[in-house]
């Protein structure tokens, strides 16, 4: 048997803002499946030799679209490292006598 490829639909993809998601982050919530139309064949062979070709069918294998959530949250970032932390609390224990 084998299977020739006769078309391919190629799935869309649906990009939704999400405030609830960082900036830049994506989750694909439906994953895209191309479509596609085959045709089955079987061979038979004697001695060898192809004596013939049989088709079999036609298959349609539906497409699905994707949906993908894109993050739209700013992020803030925190600048104060630790060394800083650490000269706070070290101000802060010194200043308590």
């Amino acid at each position: 048997m084998f299977l020739k490829f006769i078309k391919e639909q190629r799935p869309k993809i649906e990009y939704i803002n999400d405030p609830n998601l960082p900036e830049g982050q994506k989750v694909v919530e439906i994953k895209p499946i191309a479509g596609m139309k085959v045709r089955t064949y079987r061979k038979v062979y004697q001695n060898g030799k192809l004596v013939k070709t049989e088709k079999l069918g036609d298959d349609t294998y539906k497409v699905l679209n994707g949906k993908v959530r894109v993050g739209t949250k700013k992020v803030t970032t925190n600048t104060q490292t630790q060394n800083d932390i650490k000269d706070e609390q070290t101000t802060n224990t010194e200043n308590a006598d």
